[in-house]
């Protein structure tokens, strides 16, 4: 073969690796999301608030970023472009959550700085698992009980929540209570039997109570 052909041969290489393979399209770059808060009304002190933990996530990816309250501030970087849902949590010294604000469609742009501007974090509400039993140690069909209702005052004595459940379910949750001290009652109905009871709980600020109120017979 002549030195002519060789040189025909690896032209025709370069052009096929250059044309046939193509060329590689960058993919977009990333960006970056500034978010600030603020404890409100008071702030981080006056709110026993020490960490914020924030969690940036759509259906493909999740950022978790968690600094001090008093920074005030945080910055997500290289984020992929596209829209997310931020939840943003205030935690007191012992970690469990007491303030919040979840935000919806954040659209991450590429190559820009995205900024939320000032969020208000504002208190959790409460929730409590409220459980009976009968101080006379019998069971609802023993006692003849078929359903118990609960009442949940707040310590001005307003009504907050009423509802009902089987006796045998042994539990009712209420949720979205405010921080403060309650009052729960319970109470059945046998035929002219009552049975009552009344327990007090103070609820922290985003906390988790469980709740046992004995039934009396108070018929007697």
């Amino acid at each position: 073969m002549g030195r002519k052909y060789w040189k025909t041969l690896v032209f025709g290489v370069v052009v096929a690796t250059q044309l046939g393979c193509g060329h590689e399209v960058d993919p977009f770059e990333k960006g970056s999301l500034e978010v600030a808060w603020e404890v409100a009304p008071m702030g981080c002190e006056a709110g026993d608030v020490h960490h914020v933990n924030a969690v940036l996530q759509n259906e493909r990816r999740s950022y978790d970023r968690r600094v001090g309250c008093n920074t005030s501030s945080m910055v997500f970087t290289n984020v992929e472009p596209g829209n997310y849902k931020l939840d943003l949590t205030g935690l007191d010294q012992g970690g469990h959550p007491t303030f919040e604000r979840q935000l919806e469609d954040i659209l991450i742009r590429p190559e820009e700085r995205n900024d939320l501007g000032l969020v208000d974090l504002t208190a959790r509400m409460s929730t409590a698992q409220v459980e009976w039993y009968f101080e006379n140690q019998r069971v609802c069909g023993t006692n003849g009980v078929e359903e118990v209702e609960l009442t949940v005052f707040d310590d001005a004595y307003y009504e907050v929540f009423r509802g009902s459940a089987d006796c045998d379910a042994g539990v009712i949750d209420v949720e979205g209570l405010r921080a403060g001290q309650y009052l729960f009652r319970g109470r059945a109905f046998a035929g002219k039997t009552r049975f009552e009871g009344v327990s007090e709980h103070e609820l922290k600020r985003g906390g988790e109570a469980q709740v046992e109120v004995s039934l009396i017979n108070i018929s007697n």
